[in-house]
């Protein structure tokens, strides 16, 4: 749905499923995905032309990925 290049570092073991009872808009997907990856100590970080999934201690702290997502809202 996102449709974004990334990438997973890998010492991130596990899955995610994100179900909503309705449809929601790409920035409200991210959303949900970056509070997922949060409660499992993982995170989204922007890496030039896409996005890495890495532990959460190596995340910078308060980086926050809105910057990039106006193309997502699209």
């Amino acid at each position: 749905m996102l449709a974004v290049k990334y990438s997973i570092d890998p010492t991130i073991d596990g899955r995610i499923t994100i179900q909503t009872p309705k449809p929601v808009t790409r920035l409200a997907a991210l959303d949900l995905f970056q509070t997922a990856l949060r409660s499992n100590n993982a995170a989204i970080v922007n890496k030039g032309d896409g996005y890495k999934i890495v532990p959460l201690d190596q995340a910078a702290t308060g980086a926050v990925i809105r910057a990039s997502v106006a193309r997502l809202s699209s």
